[in-house]
């Protein structure tokens, strides 16, 4: 049901991308809800961006700013929109006609605060798929952390395809101190205010995926940011079931064998002190229970832990095989 008197804004943070800007910005002058505002923040582009950016005067708000990230452009935007909803859309992305109406549709059907909707990668060109929906359902408060990792509802932590209602992130902002994954931490202070979210499986949002492989694009910096972002969200979380605490702990203890391996197969020049901290936050954070000899093998012999690292996605895999098998 089309809800012609509230407005959708949509912050476009933009930075040096003549490339796709244009298809991103006429998916959204495309949308079927009626009253939609773009917001598009450039942040300091070149003078070809910028113009570019220009050039879209009239249809949408264009607003201009010193270069300072995409998390400082989005709370740019945050401060200048004007809508009941609020998402946020990726300037090399592309969103269906039905976006915004049908994500604000599922807030009114479930008086939903925030929604969610599938969500594809692409490389070059959008794949030609429906965006027709299966499931519209309410993920009520025992289920919604769950579901932002796995489960058959899964929102992911991405911002980009969900809709917020703007009372929901009132005060709330993008972390400028993050190097990435700044995502994930605003929608998980989002959704601690709500008791639930709306998801469709309408394929509604399709992200452009640049990055290549994430051993050529990760450091040592960035394994860095994801670890103490996941400590974040289970912070954010506050007392859970057991079962979602332990998934969270899975999480976090999956991004420490990670920097571990990439320490390993690396070697910066303070490898082993980052490793010997690898052990410690994986003590501290996320050692599952195991036999005490095991415990003590693991934290007290590098080797051993080096050993372990390798082969933990195989055993996390294989565990999960056989869970599904019995």
């Amino acid at each position: 049901m089309r809800d012609n008197n509230e407005t959708v804004s949509v912050i476009v943070p933009v930075y040096n991308n003549v490339r796709y800007l244009n298809e991103c910005i006429e998916s959204l002058l495309s949308q079927t809800h009626p009253s939609v505002e773009i917001v598009l923040v450039d942040d300091g582009s070149d003078a070809e961006c910028s113009a570019l950016c220009d050039s879209f005067a009239g249809r949408v708000k264009v607003f201009h700013k010193p270069n300072g990230g995409i998390s400082s452009a989005r709370n740019y935007g945050l401060e200048r929109c004007t809508g009941d909803y609020i998402c946020f859309v990726d300037s090399d992305d592309i969103v269906a006609p039905t976006f915004c109406e049908t994500l604000l549709s599922l807030c009114r059907e479930f008086d939903a605060p925030m929604a969610a909707c599938r969500l594809d990668t692409f490389f070059f060109q959008k794949p030609d798929a429906p965006a027709e929906a299966g499931i519209r359902v309410f993920v009520p408060q025992h289920d919604k952390w769950r579901n932002m990792i796995e489960g058959p509802y899964n929102a992911m932590g991405y911002a980009c395809n969900k809709l917020f209602r703007k009372d929901i992130i009132e005060g709330l902002s993008f972390d400028e101190t993050l190097i990435q994954s700044e995502d994930q931490v605003f929608v998980f202070q989002a959704l601690s205010r709500c008791e639930g979210y709306a998801y469709t499986d309408a394929l509604l949002y399709y992200y452009r995926n640049h990055t290549g492989s994430e051993s050529r694009n990760m450091n040592s910096a960035k394994y860095k940011n994801a670890i103490d972002v996941s400590v974040q969200m289970l912070g954010i979380m506050g007392p859970v079931d057991a079962d979602v605490e332990a998934l969270y702990r899975d999480y976090h203890a999956g991004w420490v064998m990670k920097y571990a391996r990439y320490l390993c197969a690396f070697r910066p020049e303070d490898w082993r002190t980052e490793f010997d901290k690898c052990r410690e936050d994986y003590k501290v954070n996320a050692l599952p229970s195991q036999h005490t000899v095991i415990k003590a093998l693991l934290l007290n012999h590098r080797a051993a832990f080096v050993v372990y690292a390798s082969v933990y996605e195989w055993l996390k895999r294989t565990k999960r095989k056989i869970f599904q098998e019995n």
